[in-house]
């Protein structure tokens, strides 16, 4: 039997499965330079009045170097 995708979405285990992984997926925090899922060791950084959660420090430097990148760009 071939199974019309609009017939598949409709279909209600589809779609709770959908709902399942984005709730998921919401639920995970992860980096905020590179999207790795973070754990306990994840670090805090201050970015334009902001405090966000990297996975490392090369990512942290990253942030702070775009951030800073940014901010020259736009000022001047």
């Amino acid at each position: 039997m071939i199974v019309a995708p609009d017939a598949w979405r409709s279909n209600g285990v589809a779609q709770s499965r959908a709902t399942n992984e984005a709730t998921a997926m919401t639920n995970t925090k992860t980096c905020a330079a590179c999207d790795y899922p973070l754990d306990e060791n994840a670090i805090q950084v201050r970015i334009g009045g902001q405090t966000v959660e990297v996975c490392c420090e090369d990512c942290a430097k990253k942030l702070n170097e775009a951030y800073a990148s940014a901010n020259a760009t736009t000022t001047g």
